[in-house]
């Protein structure tokens, strides 16, 4: 009687050994955890930025031109982002009263900081600052800062500006009655309002 118990026992274990052999859980599927852009307090951007502007320098012809620019960059967190930035402008009044070249698009090629001044974890509209300083082609040196507000989440955001550009620009100069004048500023002051998308 022990002996046949033994047996059937014996006999229960390997039936069940061999079912839990066949039945294999699932393994866990090998791909990249998700990760939520939008709440990422550091890594990768891109800002495009549309602009317009005039000159505000007295007693010359001011130019107007409109342009706009792609920024790629590293976030370190909201109130600090570094970027490389390039663009092109376009003057609408591109004439000898203006400016020297006879080629009326200048392409910058910037350095870009910007950040919020306060969080916006919280928040849908913040103000923030920025600042960019490089060199445009057929143009010049230039910095440009910029006060603004943001609109929307903190990687998802609307941008509107309003900024000051420093640019020198290409000169000409003229002989009047025997005195030397520039026909234009060697550099520019620029007044203007900046729209752009930034995530």
């Amino acid at each position: 009687m022990i002996m046949k118990k033994i047996a059937i026992v014996c006999l229960l274990l390997a039936f069940v050994g061999q079912v839990t052999a066949q039945v294999r859980l699932p393994e866990r599927p090998n791909r990249p955890k998700y990760v939520e852009h939008d709440m990422l307090e550091s890594g990768f951007w891109i800002a495009v930025e549309g602009n317009v502007s005039s000159g505000v320098v007295p007693d010359y012809t001011n130019a107007q031109r409109a342009g706009g620019n792609v920024v790629f960059g590293y976030m370190v967190n909201e109130f600090m982002k570094l970027g490389l930035g390039l663009g092109a402008n376009c003057y609408f009044n591109n004439n000898e009263e203006v400016r020297k070249p006879t080629n009326q698009w200048t392409i910058p090629v910037y350095f870009d900081i910007r950040g919020n001044l306060i969080t916006q974890e919280v928040r849908n509209l913040v103000p923030y600052w920025s600042f960019d300083i490089g060199y445009a082609a057929y143009d010049g040196f230039f910095f440009s800062p910029t006060i603004g507000i943001r609109i929307g989440e903190r990687r998802n955001s609307w941008l509107i500006g309003f900024n000051y550009t420093f640019q020198q620009l290409d000169n000409k100069r003229i002989n009047i009655g025997g005195i030397e004048k520039d026909l234009f500023p060697k550099n520019g002051s620029f007044l203007g309002v900046k729209i752009g998308y930034e995530f």
